[in-house]
């Protein structure tokens, strides 16, 4: 065999090894459930914990389940009251929302495009799903008791709940 034989066979052979564990089986992503970390902001006379859990890289869950409700603040926990139960649930909101005071001492919840999508006193909807305590760190859990609800891709704007 040729010199150039020899390393055509070679190149091959590292070649077909290369594609054999490059096409192997790759494990499956499993979404391991993040515990969610409390932003605390602070108004005139209010802290407000807001529980926000880290961007995962992995499939999760879904919006699957609506949630309807009036959001309020209890005890610096900002609830959503669901209106079709007795329930009230401490919302996670997605990673990329964040909570303010405005000029009038106001607590506004902004999605990732800067859009004010809750205020407490007004009804929201939204996606998303209950998830157990063991999901949500000590931290949360501490300050603000369950159920939990982590929100989905997507919050109504507020809508009046006197209207």
């Amino acid at each position: 065999m040729s010199r150039f034989g020899r390393f055509l066979f070679k190149l091959l052979f590292c070649l077909l090894a290369f594609a054999i564990v490059a096409c192997g089986s790759k494990p499956t992503p499993v979404a391991t459930p993040t515990a969610p970390a409390i932003v605390t902001v602070t108004g005139l006379d209010t802290t407000v914990f807001f529980p926000v859990p880290k961007p995962v890289d992995a499939e999760g869950g879904s919006d699957t389940a609506l949630l309807v409700g009036e959001l309020i603040l209890i005890d610096n926990c900002l609830r959503i009251n669901d209106k079709n139960s007795d329930t009230s649930y401490l919302p996670i909101w997605p990673p990329d929302f964040t909570v303010m005071f405005d000029e009038h001492n106001v607590i506004k919840i902004n999605n990732g495009i800067g859009e004010t999508v809750a205020s407490p006193g007004y009804e929201i909807s939204t996606g998303g799903g209950e998830v157990p305590d063991v999901h949500v760190n000590q931290q949360i859990r501490d300050a603000c008791s369950g159920p939990y609800w982590v929100i989905g891709e997507w919050v109504s704007p507020p809508i009046s709940i006197e209207d």
